[in-house]
């Protein structure tokens, strides 16, 4: 049986691009190995994620001496609550 080549992988990296599932779930869904998917994807050159959309909502710390955000690479930034974000403040 021959094996599906590169046209048929191209296809494929998109189509589970467009499906907004995990790389694995859409490969159980396909019946092919992950380790496929991302070696074929290499070799196409489609590595390249595409930037995370950012959002920002405003926050009003009204009891809290201070909040905590989290980013999504789990870094966590502590801001006074008293801080005023129109005075520039010098860099450690």
């Amino acid at each position: 049986m021959k094996r599906p080549g590169e046209a048929v992988w191209r296809e494929r990296v998109a189509r589970q691009k467009r499906s907004g599932k995990t790389v694995a779930a859409f490969c159980r869904a396909e019946g092919v190995s992950h380790a496929s998917f991302y070696k074929w994807r290499q070799r196409l050159g489609l590595t390249m994620a595409e930037p995370a959309s950012l959002s920002f909502v405003e926050v009003s710390p009204t009891v809290a001496p201070m909040f905590e955000v989290v980013l999504t690479s789990g870094v966590l930034v502590r801001v006074p609550g008293q801080y005023d974000p129109t005075v520039q403040h010098p860099r450690p």
